[in-house]
């Protein structure tokens, strides 16, 4: 239990050191809105950075938090493939729809459990 302890706190300061440097500005393209991206799909700690969105997707209890907290990195997401892509780095670039496709069908499959009432605020903005 300790060496996990201590695992976790080696790869949370690795994280917190690295997020800085990657940390970029998402351009704007059609659709998207310009924002923080985060680290990006051709970095070493991207799989750690899509592992604590999630941590913090199960941890919000709300429907609608959890929606907010998807919405919110779905446009990540595409602002990641829009500079990898535009860097010439497409191989990097696919690794950006497996998470996408993940948001969307987790996304979808929360919509139907929400109250009629706040589903149709949420679909009408």
């Amino acid at each position: 239990m300790k060496r996990l302890f201590v695992l976790l706190c080696i790869l949370l300061s690795i994280l917190v050191i690295a997020s800085p440097a990657a940390y970029g500005h998402g351009e704007d393209i059609t659709g998207i809105t310009s924002g923080p991206t985060g680290t990006l799909p051709d970095s070493p700690f991207y799989t750690i950075d899509l592992l604590f969105e999630r941590m913090g997707n199960s941890l919000a209890f709300s429907g609608v938090k959890k929606l907010t907290r998807l919405e919110a990195h779905a446009d990540e997401r595409m602002r990641e493939y829009s500079i990898v892509a535009k860097q010439g780095k497409l191989a990097h670039a696919s690794k950006v729809f497996g998470p996408y496709r993940a948001i969307l069908k987790t996304a979808a499959s929360l919509i139907p459990n929400l109250s009629p009432d706040i589903r149709d605020i949420r679909m009408n903005q």
